[in-house]
């Protein structure tokens, strides 16, 4: 006992610097907080100190946990992918069956001007960032690419059909036109 208090005393000056570090950086990090889009809800995201890291969304609050703030981007798109993997498949299956209109691939990407695409083969591709739009602006790009396969341009045929699977389109596009360029970038 007297030995460890002999060795802490001598370290003294260095225990509490690196303490206060330890307390500085973690003011540092609790101070990022801003609100999140995620599935047409506005979360609070809590960038916050931690050991390990984590990401818990917990009611309207959305906690990432990292050893530093560069790896909270990092470990908040990791968690979106995720997240938006889950929903977005989910959604394209419900959807395709309920128009009967199947689709031979899904894959997810990462795009920085559109939200999706199909191609002859009937493969599509959405972007994950999506999982950060309203529900049924998501529906909206879903069933505009699944259309495409059915008529792969934006004739006047295209857009009946899209109308026809999605009355409220003309809202939903024009949304993603106002507010959809910001989103994108992230």
């Amino acid at each position: 006992d007297s030995y460890l208090r002999s060795i802490i005393k001598k370290k003294q000056l260095w225990i509490k610097k690196k303490i206060n570090e330890e307390k500085d950086r973690e003011k540092i990090l609790v101070k990022h907080k801003s609100i999140f889009p995620f599935l047409g809800r506005k979360i609070t995201l809590l960038i916050s100190a931690c050991k390990k890291n984590k990401v818990l969304l917990k009611n309207n609050g959305l906690f990432v946990y990292c050893t530093d703030l560069k790896c909270a981007k990092k470990n908040l798109v990791e968690w979106l992918k995720l997240e938006a993997k889950k929903y977005l498949v989910t959604r394209v299956l419900l959807i395709s069956s309920k128009i009967k209109i199947s689709f031979k691939s899904l894959n997810l990407k990462s795009y920085r001007a559109i939200w999706g695409s199909c191609n002859s083969r009937s493969e599509i591709c959405l972007n994950w960032k999506l999982v950060m739009l309203p529900k049924n602006v998501i529906d909206y790009v879903i069933v505009h690419e699944l259309c495409h396969i059915i008529e792969p341009n934006h004739s006047k045929s295209f857009w009946s059909l899209v109308k026809k699977y999605d009355s409220k389109y003309i809202e939903n596009k024009n949304w993603l036109k106002k507010n959809g360029t910001e989103i994108i970038k992230f």
